[in-house]
């Protein structure tokens, strides 16, 4: 059966809610300026596949005097002001690594939740500077 691969256009997004099966929420559509890549059967154009792309903000960093880790102002502060701030830029998510249990008490009582699986990394500055390369060239 032939299948063909193509960039998903944003009036299209709805047809994700057929992925359901994958434990896709049919509701969960991909932020704004996402790229989203499918795989259909070329037979009936059924969404098979897809993959996506958005960007994302990272928190890193939190630290805290230890001297002042036990008093709540000081991680709520951090805390309220850094939600408040991505809430004014518009962030729609925001993910953050978290090593230590105070850390993740945290953020449970701020409502972030554990996603599933585990974080990995591809580092694209080599593609990055094979572009500029060839495009010097």
């Amino acid at each position: 059966m032939p299948y063909a691969t193509r960039i998903l256009p944003p009036d299209e997004w709805g047809r994700l809610a057929s992925l359901e099966s994958l434990g896709i929420p049919p509701d969960r559509l991909p932020p704004p300026d996402s790229l989203v890549i499918v795989v259909e059967r070329e037979s009936d154009q059924a969404i098979v596949g897809r993959w996506m792309a958005y960007n994302i903000v990272v928190l890193e960093g939190l630290a805290i005097d230890p001297a002042y880790q036990h008093f709540p102002r000081v991680a709520g502060g951090l805390l309220n002001r850094m939600m408040d701030e991505l809430r004014t830029r518009e962030i729609p998510a925001v993910l953050t690594l978290i090593q230590t249990p105070e850390v993740e008490r945290l953020a449970e009582h701020a409502g972030f939740v554990q996603v599933p699986g585990t974080v990995w990394q591809k580092d694209l500055q080599d593609l990055r500077q094979a572009s500029l390369e060839k495009k010097e060239a």
